[in-house]
């Protein structure tokens, strides 16, 4: 079963199409970029800079998951800051840095530490 694509976005990155969307989570309002292949094996959570002050995100991140290869999954901090406004080169940019094995994974309690115990985390896990 595929994803939904109304009022999503469409990119295709290395001859891969992947949707991706901006939706607040439910508890706080924060903003998360999210990044799916069509197909539904791979989705990328990333936190965005919001616009309210809840919490400064000190190391941005994104938290990968495969509903097949398992051993893959796992938290990468991005090398660049995310606006809050995302753009197809920023999605392009997290595709390609994930793609090239260019980003630093980490875990969970590094992430904890590096945010300065960013209460966001926990609702993102």
């Amino acid at each position: 079963m595929a994803i939904r694509t109304k009022n999503r976005r469409r990119i295709t990155v290395n001859g891969r199409e992947y949707i991706w969307y901006v939706m607040s989570e439910k508890e706080g309002g924060w903003p998360i970029l999210h990044i799916c292949d069509h197909e539904k094996d791979m989705r990328i959570r990333v936190p965005l800079s919001p616009y309210e002050n809840y919490g400064k995100i000190e190391r941005p991140f994104c938290y990968i998951s495969y509903n097949t290869e398992k051993s893959k999954q796992g938290i990468f901090l991005l090398p660049f800051e995310v606006p809050s406004a995302v753009t197809p080169s920023v999605v392009a940019a997290i595709l390609n840095g994930l793609h090239d094995n260019t980003f630093e994974r980490t875990s969970y309690g590094e992430l904890i530490e590096l945010n300065n115990h960013l209460w966001l985390l926990d609702m993102i896990f």
